[in-house]
């Protein structure tokens, strides 16, 4: 009977004791719920919400960080396999009201006993006034599996809640028709440079400039305007006009540019590399020309910047190097958040890193190299990880591009056209003429290459192949023509 009695005493004891644990557990995550769930298939966003239920984290970091105190985690099951995320981002988003208070936000993959970081968005709320944090990761490359997304409440308020949600970001198009041609034409008679369009079969050949120097016609993300620099005023200018040519307006002036006018994924910003004051520095400017505002401010050159897929990351090239045995000799490739924060070195090579670009899905960098003792085409991941070598030869390999679907890449070759897997296989070369063959550009589907030829009397032309080299045909008869960028839509 006594022995009967203890046992249910300490039955009651134990359940009391789990009851608390699970008391002390539950008030330790500020999340709520703690956990989810989110599939490549998923059309509608995995939503939490949290309370920064502590004081704020002095530090600001995720390490140490007090559970439920100063930060809380939520445990984000990402479903299927990486096949099923290929061409698919995995986003996370918290929001808050009070823009004096500083949510950072980190998300980490879950190994079991080291956790690696693999996004972060960590703005100071006295510099940007910004009420959320957005991160992005690519599990086609970071594997599915648990993550830990964890907000530090860096200078929130006691009892400020945040909202956060995950969801599914599709990056890669579906299939688009294939638009007009931009390209630039020297005159055969005037000293200058303007902007012409032509359709993909050598038609309806179209002038959309008619003053002074005019060149780097660059398409909007949708196809309908198209970005360009011209010196028609007082120096070198930024314009956006329509796809037609009507509605140009100057958005930036007073610079001189060394990359191409870079659309946002969305199309309401523009990025460019240009000395301003002094060095070669990265600025962003509002499509409407409202809102130029400078990136980088390192000594150093920054220059050939590119947008992410989804619009949060910059990748550039730049000549700062913490290389002793060669200081702004060689330059290498860095990325930052798309308002200039967190610079981070993505490559480390005394020989350098060159022309970055973003794979259409997001989930590599191409760039050139000459760690192997000329031009080559490497990828590696957004994160600098697997730096691979695509191309193995002894000559030059550049001007290259991504093809739409990201599974190739068209470059030029010693005055020829080719074409290679992104992992190294299946090269073909493309052109075979003895006058040179340079500068490929895809169609937006993917199926043809338009690129500049010296075949036609020595004067470059703008010719247009099937992806596969056949069908090669020549679009323009008159002047010198190059640069093509082909209408997205």
């Amino acid at each position: 009977m006594t022995q009967q009695h203890f046992d249910r005493g300490a039955m009651r004891y134990m359940l009391a004791a789990l009851v608390l644990m699970l008391g002390l557990s539950s008030q330790a995550r500020a999340s709520f719920p703690v956990l989810g769930r989110l599939d490549a298939s998923d059309t509608q966003p995995l939503s939490w919400i949290g309370t920064a239920t502590g004081p704020a984290n002095v530090t600001g970091t995720i390490l140490p960080c007090r559970e439920g105190i100063d930060c809380d985690t939520f445990i984000l099951t990402i479903g299927g396999t990486n096949s099923d995320w290929v061409g698919k981002e995995a986003l996370v988003r918290i929001d808050w009201q009070l823009p004096l208070s500083d949510f950072d936000l980190y998300i980490l993959k879950d190994t079991g006993f080291n956790s690696g970081m693999v996004a972060q968005s960590v703005h100071s709320p006295a510099t940007s006034q910004q009420t959320y944090e957005t991160a992005g990761f690519f599990p086609s490359v970071t594997g599915t599996g648990r993550y830990l997304v964890r907000v530090v409440y860096t200078e929130a308020n006691f009892n400020d809640q945040y909202r956060a949600a995950a969801s599914v970001m599709t990056l890669i198009k579906p299939n688009v028709s294939n638009g007009k041609i931009a390209f630039v034409r020297s005159s055969d008679f005037v000293l200058g440079r303007n902007i012409f369009t032509v359709n993909p079969d050598g038609s309806n050949e179209t002038q959309l400039t008619i003053s002074e120097y005019n060149y780097a016609a660059v398409f909007s993300p949708d196809g309908t305007r198209i970005a360009f620099y011209s010196n028609r005023g007082n120096g070198t200018e930024l314009w956006v006009m329509n796809s037609n040519g009507g509605n140009q307006s100057m958005i930036a002036s007073g610079f001189s540019p060394i990359s191409l006018p870079r659309w946002s994924p969305d199309g309401t910003k523009l990025l460019f590399s240009a000395v301003i004051f002094h060095d070669y520095q990265i600025y962003v400017v509002n499509a409407d020309g409202s809102n130029m505002r400078q990136l980088t401010t390192d000594t150093a050159d920054d220059i050939y910047p590119e947008w992410s897929p989804d619009g949060l990351k910059i990748v550039f090239e730049s000549y700062r190097s913490n290389i002793p045995a060669s200081p702004n000799l060689y330059r290498n490739i860095y990325v930052m958040d798309a308002d200039g924060s967190n610079q981070t070195r993505l490559t480390i090579d005394p020989r350098g890193a060159y022309f970055p670009r973003w794979s259409p899905d997001g989930t590599k960098i191409a760039f050139l190299s000459l760690r192997d003792g000329n031009y080559e085409i490497y990828v590696m991941s957004p994160y600098g990880l697997n730096q691979t070598r695509v191309t193995q030869t002894a000559v030059t390999d550049f001007n290259y591009q991504w093809s739409p679907d990201g599974g190739r890449l068209v470059y030029e070759r010693f005055g020829d056209i080719y074409v290679i897997n992104a992992d190294g296989s299946s090269l073909r070369q493309l052109t075979t003429h003895p006058d040179t063959d340079q500068i490929p550009d895809w169609s937006p589907d993917g199926t043809k290459i338009a690129f500049t030829s010296y075949r036609s009397g020595g004067t470059p032309q703008l010719f247009v192949m099937n992806a596969d080299g056949t069908g090669q045909t020549q679009l323009t008869f008159n002047g010198d023509n190059a640069y093509a960028d082909w209408q997205a839509q």
